[in-house]
């Protein structure tokens, strides 16, 4: 196990828990790069978690927690497991599931990109609440969406093409 105990961390390049544990233990954990969970766990707790350059989960685990989860890039789940915070939950660009298992808790996940090119390839992935708050952003589904409580869109576009968007 990697703990934090004192300080928080901030990475200017890449992480990538590839085996073992990494418990941010109640500590912020800010990287530049991309985050890769490639086997092993990342556990997040209760402090943010803020990824500028991205989250790949290619195997293993990645549990969010009570804490706060920032993804400023796109989230891609293709092995492994991906545990939503309990806390807010933000991606800023694309979401791809393509295998893995995600697990939404009962929480919202935030769709706040402003730009007009991100894509949701959900890979049978259900949503709790769900929302689009990305002022001019846009989101084009890629398969079909499945939000178990709310869906808002507050600010931006979801394009649903000839995708069903189902709704708890």
């Amino acid at each position: 196990i990697l703990q934090l105990t004192t300080n928080n961390l901030s990475v200017s390049g890449t992480f990538t828990n590839s085996a073992g544990t990494f418990d941010a233990n109640g500590l912020t954990t800010t990287v530049t790069g991309l985050t890769t969970v490639s086997a092993g766990e990342y556990q997040a707790k209760t402090a943010t978690q803020t990824f500028n350059g991205g989250l790949t989960i290619s195997g293993g685990t990645f549990t969010g927690s009570s804490g706060a989860v920032d993804v400023n890039g796109t989230l891609t789940v293709s092995s492994g497991t991906l545990t939503a915070p309990s806390g807010t939950f933000t991606v800023s660009g694309n979401w791809s599931k393509t295998g893995g298992t995600f697990t939404p808790g009962s929480n919202t996940v935030t769709f706040d990109a402003t730009d007009t090119d991100n894509t949701l390839t959900l890979g049978s992935a259900s949503f709790y609440n769900l929302e689009f708050n990305g002022y001019g952003g846009l989101w084009t589904l890629k398969d079909t969406l499945d939000v178990d409580n709310n869906l808002t869109i507050t600010n931006g576009t979801l394009a649903a093409g000839s995708y069903a968007i189902n709704i708890g």
